[in-house]
């Protein structure tokens, strides 16, 4: 799994330039409008958003991209507050089994 950023804005037209990881292939939501994935504020767009998620094959390496990442949207089934949360959760695990070991 890679760590870069998907978007590459660094080129000589300053266009957008997608840069994308080998498993985005695989993603159920190929070809589906950015906008479904973009617009947190929309409950239907949220549920829209999250039904491609829960039958993509490569939702889990997604998701993980999304949180290393510090992505906005709808990513490997999870609003941006959702994955916030989520790598907060993991940072408190993380500390305590490591108290644990002492």
């Amino acid at each position: 799994m890679t760590q870069e950023p998907i978007a590459n804005w660094n080129n000589e037209d300053n266009a957008f330039v997608p840069k994308r990881p080998s498993w985005y292939r695989q993603a159920a939501c190929i070809g589906v409008s950015g906008d479904v994935f973009f617009e947190e504020g929309v409950r239907r767009l949220v549920i829209e958003a999250k039904s491609y998620c829960y039958k993509c094959p490569v939702r889990v390496d997604c998701l993980e991209h999304a949180i290393a990442a510090e992505e906005i949207g709808i990513w490997g089934g999870m609003t941006t507050t959702e994955r916030r949360r989520e790598a907060r959760r993991r940072v408190r695990a993380r500390g305590s089994s490591k108290q644990a070991q002492r």
